[in-house]
């Protein structure tokens, strides 16, 4: 959403510019009709209003025609209709678009206004423009704008930041791919040549339009990659015989028959964890409550009961970060083994003391060492364990177990069920279908939301095109003096919008590729190496799009007689 907004702003402010210098014979001739300042100001920004609110009308009914279509993505999920759109986010639409014509449009427009009446004679008079205003209008606007979408500044700052931070590095990497362009104009053909050539000359203007399309073709790229890649690569890890059942709510004096029913169906091994539920009062000797942390996610983890277990060992799926693991020898000992989780929450270590009210009765116990769990083996863990000897006789008591049933043999269940009617049962593979279809209607979503964002990107690369349209018309004019064809011209504007969609792919793949690896390595924790494919991916639908784009928009130009342009 405040990509497809910045993107717009850019676009805005580029086709404001045009749209001054255009502007600016008008104004000059009004004046020498005797029109007054404030009336020319009066007049063009009463025309900005009426722009605007036209715009934002027309939003407005895009936007409920987009709530139609996500409301098709998301009835499956709810399991109802989204309700008509109402009246109330007109208001809105409306203030948003005044705001960017306001930031973006307007002190284009006042640069416009300055222009003194001599114009009409000295074409270059009243060429100057203000761009302190404009820039200052501009970063007001953006603040308010990200401001209000994101609803705390805190917030605001880190999207400001990390939008300029991700248009920082694809400007940086548009430029080393721009720059290293540059030696192929010497070993290619006219048509590339002269390609090449416009996109050296107008570098800065290649790495704009590079920039505005990447963050588009980026999003889409990364989404695409989340869903079909990193989430594949995710279910693929995990092993065939991974448990897809879990029991919870077993009791005590259940245990043992439970062992012997699954013992006759053919599960020796099944491992069954006891689980006591406590309530945090208190950290190294001071009480606590939720109003003690200032996250609001440790506020809620904290105003819930945490689920307990003991065990004189751990399983392969837990690694020991900090201190030691206890042995049998340790029973009875109130120690606590703490997850990584428990730790960054709430900064413990080795030696703290956590004072937990189990089923009425307060017990501190001492952190003797931190872990790490790999929560997708889908074996039972927990975030606190203690040793035995220390939970048994805390009050109630509920064993839980996990284990892998074949599809064939469902009806273990059925059997289950009748036998221990108190135990739950949850699908573990029911339960992850369901997810993985909620993300694909959620990334459908996106994509949908996103397509917008690539409009805006395109928009933006239109507007630097119209800028450039009177200059390109007098080289492709001077070019055909020359006695270059047509076909050679068309090849070589192909060719030119050629190389800029493959830059804007390039560097959205790339981008793209750096984000795809840190969520592996850091959220799902997998190995991730170079795609091909997403490069290629990336590089084809940029050069596609920008090369139909530069041709529809530029195909008038080669059709302007060269006498027209040179003697006009």
């Amino acid at each position: 959403m405040l990509a497809t907004i910045l993107l717009s702003a850019a676009a805005v402010a580029l086709t404001a510019r045009l749209y001054s210098e255009r502007l600016r014979d008008e104004v000059a001739l009004l004046k020498c009709l005797g029109a007054q300042r404030g009336f020319v100001i009066r007049a063009l920004s009463l025309q900005l209003i009426l722009l605007g609110l036209f715009a934002g009308g027309a939003g407005a009914i895009v936007g409920a025609l987009g709530q139609a279509v996500l409301g098709w993505f998301a009835a499956p999920l709810l399991n109802t209709t989204l309700p008509a759109p109402g009246w109330l986010p007109l208001p809105e639409a409306l203030g948003l678009c005044l705001l960017l014509l306001a930031g973006f449009a307007l002190p284009p427009v006042l640069d416009a206004v300055a222009v003194p009446p001599v114009r009409v004679f000295q074409r270059a008079a009243g060429n100057e423009t203000r761009s302190r205003l404009g820039l200052v209008a501009a970063l007001l606007a953006i603040g308010t704008l990200v401001g209000f979408q994101s609803g705390e500044p805190k917030l605001a700052a880190y999207v400001i930041l990390g939008a300029g931070s991700t248009a920082g590095v694809l400007a940086l990497l548009a430029w080393g791919l721009v720059h290293l362009l540059t030696p192929l104009r010497r070993r290619s053909g006219v048509a590339w040549r002269f390609g090449l050539g416009n996109i050296a000359r107008r570098r800065g203007t290649a790495v704009a339009q590079a920039v505005a399309l990447g963050v588009a073709l980026l999003a889409l790229l990364l989404l695409t990659v989340v869903r079909t890649d990193l989430l594949s690569s995710w279910r693929n890890r995990l092993p065939p015989d991974a448990p897809n059942q879990f029991l919870v709510n077993i009791q005590p004096e259940q245990v043992q028959p439970l062992r012997a029913f699954f013992a006759a169906h053919g599960y020796t091994k099944l491992d069954l964890w006891p689980m006591a539920r406590a309530r945090l009062v208190g950290l190294n000797g001071k009480p606590v409550t939720a109003d003690s942390f200032e996250d609001q996610e440790t506020r809620r983890w904290i105003n819930r009961e945490f689920n307990l277990s003991w065990t004189d060992h751990f399983g392969d799926d837990n690694t020991l970060l900090s201190g030691q693991w206890w042995t049998a020898a340790d029973a009875g000992k109130p120690w606590l083994s703490v997850e990584e989780y428990g730790v960054e929450k709430l900064k413990l270590k080795p030696g703290d003391t956590m004072t937990l009210d189990i089923a009425g009765t307060t017990t501190t116990f001492t952190v003797h060492n931190t872990r790490k769990v790999r929560w997708d083996s889908f074996r039972p863990n927990f975030f606190l364990a203690t040793p035995p000897g220390v939970l048994e006789n805390s009050g109630a008591v509920q064993w839980i177990t996990s284990f892998y049933l074949p599809a064939d043999q469902r009806g273990l269940l059925r059997d289950l069920v009748r036998q221990f009617p108190n135990v739950t049962a949850l699908d573990l593979d029911a339960a992850l279908a369901q997810v993985r279809s909620i993300v694909d209607r959620m990334v459908s979503a996106l994509e949908f939301i996103f397509g917008f964002t690539l409009l805006a990107g395109l928009v933006v690369m239109l507007a630097v095109i119209e800028a450039s349209r009177a200059q390109r018309a007098r080289e492709t004019a001077l070019l055909r003096t020359l006695g270059a064809s047509s076909r050679v011209i068309l090849q070589g504007l192909l060719a030119e919008y050629a190389v800029l969609g493959l830059l804007a792919g390039s560097v959205a793949a790339i981008a793209a590729q750096i984000m795809a690896w840190v969520l592996a390595v850091q959220v799902f924790d997998i190995p991730y190496g170079p795609r091909p494919l997403l490069w290629v991916a990336g590089a084809a639908v940029g050069c596609g799009i920008v090369t139909l784009v530069g041709w529809l928009s530029l195909r008038g130009v080669l059709k302007t007689p060269p006498r027209q342009v040179l003697v006009g």
